[in-house]
């Protein structure tokens, strides 16, 4: 094998080997950014129950006159 066929083969290789890993990479990213969409959900989710739960117990509090803070 001559000299320019030997680089052009390792030239060749190496393209194919910065394409599957720009693939996985990209697909990885992707991964990710899904799994970060869905956890901004449930993080909004639990914000608005925990609204929701203090809401009722203000509304218990203020139907039995119970003070907070102690002052």
């Amino acid at each position: 094998m001559n000299p320019t066929e030997q680089f052009l083969g390792t030239i060749l290789v190496n393209l194919i080997i910065g394409v599957y890993v720009y693939g996985q990479l990209t697909q990885r990213v992707k991964d990710l950014s899904s799994w970060s969409k869905k956890h901004d959900s449930n993080l909004d989710e639990h914000g608005r129950l925990l609204l929701n739960h203090e809401g009722r117990i203000s509304h218990f509090e203020g139907l039995k006159n119970v003070k907070f803070g102690g002052g």
